[in-house]
C-alpha cells in the first residue's frame, strides 16, 4: 500500500481496517510521530519527571522516573528504578544503560549490558527490529571493587525538543 492513514474507527470503511491495526502499523506511526528518522538514539521525553536521568552508587545504576517512545514503544517509570551490577573479575569493565524493546517478550525494560570483563570499552548497542532494539541512556564502566562512573548519553526525544524551540543546530 503506497497510502494509509489512521487512526479511524475499525469499521473496514476507507483506511480504517475493520480487524483493527496491527502492531506494525501503530508501532510505525508513533516511530514516525514521535522520532522520525532518528529512532536509533532518540527517544526520552524530556520533562516527564526525573527524564530517566542515570545515577550510581557500589555495584548498582539507578534510574530516575520519566518516559520514552522506543522503536515506536512507549516506556514509563513512574519512580526510581535501581538495578544491580555485578562487578568484574579480570579488571575494569564497560557498560551501557539501555532501554531494551524485546519483542518475544512483549517489554521494554531498562537494563544494564556489560562487555567482556576488563574490556573498558561500552558493548555496542543491540538494534534488531522486530527482536531487540535498544537506546541507550548512559555508558560507563565498573572496577573490580563495584565503583561505577557513569556518563550521560540520553538523546532527547525530537518532537519534544522541537516544541521546546530547540531545532537541530540551533542549541542545546
Amino acid at each position: 500500500m503506497a497510502e494509509r492513514s489512521q487512526l479511524w474507527d475499525t469499521t473496514g470503511t476507507g483506511d480504517g481496517p475493520l480487524a483493527g491495526y496491527s502492531e506494525t502499523q501503530t508501532e510505525e506511526f508513533f516511530r514516525d510521530l514521535w522520532t522520525g528518522d532518528r529512532y536509533a538514539t532518540d527517544g526520552v521525553l524530556p520533562g516527564v519527571a526525573g527524564d530517566l536521568a542515570c545515577t550510581s552508587s557500589t555495584n548498582q545504576v539507578t534510574i530516575a522516573a520519566g518516559a520514552a517512545m522506543v522503536y515506536g514503544k512507549y516506556y514509563q517509570n513512574t519512580s526510581s528504578l535501581a538495578i544491580a551490577v555485578t562487578s568484574p573479575v579480570v579488571g575494569t569493565t564497560g557498560l551501557r544503560v539501555v532501554l531494551r524493546v524485546n519483542w518475544a517478550a512483549q517489554t521494554v525494560r531498562a537494563t544494564v549490558v556489560k562487555n567482556t570483563d576488563g574490556t573498558s570499552a561500552a558493548p555496542a548497542v543491540t538494534q534488531s527490529a522486530g527482536t531487540t532494539w535498544d537506546i541507550t541512556l548512559a555508558t560507563g564502566t565498573i572496577t573490580t571493587g563495584g565503583s561505577i562512573s557513569l556518563t550521560d548519553a540520553r538523546e532527547f526525544n525530537l518532537m519534544f525538543k522541537t516544541q521546546q524551540g530547540v531545532i537541530e543546530g540551533e542549541g542545546a
